[in-house]
């Protein structure tokens, strides 16, 4: 989109981006080292938009980071279900984790009597540096963001586990009974900084 055209530009050092007679992307950069440092940044957009793209998560993925880390992020899951329980916490640098699956004692957020989540089904991670909660899959049944699967383990890059949420993102669960039913969660973040 246009409007995030500067901040590409900015935070990947291209001198231009435009799009040719056939529609297609040109970048031109100053040297060829500031194209693969151009390319890595736009693969790291890319990969992160499977699950959901706009104009803000765009911006947000180009932005560079905070000059200062967050300090709290609120994080309110609420019910797509009534079957669930909303949820909200605060994380922080020291409590940056949020578990939800079956498991008492270890995960936040405990559902229970729902056929196929796991003990332990998926992790919600504050990283105050880069002022931003990233969720992976933990579970052998599979989350889903925004409609589509997470990444499942085994992963081959550990990179390649954890996606970026943002507010508004809508987190669910698949099931193994033949209920119709979708169980999850629209995530609310709201950084107190």
């Amino acid at each position: 989109h246009p409007d995030n055209l500067p901040r590409l530009l900015q935070r990947t050092q291209l001198a231009a981006a435009t799009l040719n007679a056939g529609g297609l992307v040109v970048l031109r950069a100053h040297s060829r080292k500031a194209l693969q440092k151009a390319l890595g940044q736009l693969r790291r957009v890319a990969y992160h938009c499977q699950w959901g793209c706009s104009l803000s998560k765009v911006a947000a993925l180009l932005a560079d980071r905070p000059a200062k880390p967050s300090q709290t992020m609120v994080i309110r899951l609420a019910a797509a279900s009534s079957r669930l329980q909303s949820y909200e916490m605060r994380l922080t640098n020291r409590t940056n984790k949020l578990r939800i699956g079956t498991q008492a004692g270890v995960c936040q957020v405990v559902v229970e009597g729902i056929p196929g989540l796991s003990r332990r089904h998926c992790t919600i991670t504050f990283e105050p540096d880069k002022g931003a909660c990233y969720v992976q899959d933990l579970s052998t049944n599979g989350t889903y963001l925004n409609g589509k699967r997470l990444p499942r383990p085994p992963y081959k890059n550990p990179q390649d586990a954890r996606v970026r949420i943002f507010h508004g993102d809508e987190l669910f669960f698949k099931l193994r009974s033949d209920d119709a039913e979708e169980l999850g969660y629209v995530i609310n973040l709201l950084d107190l900084n």
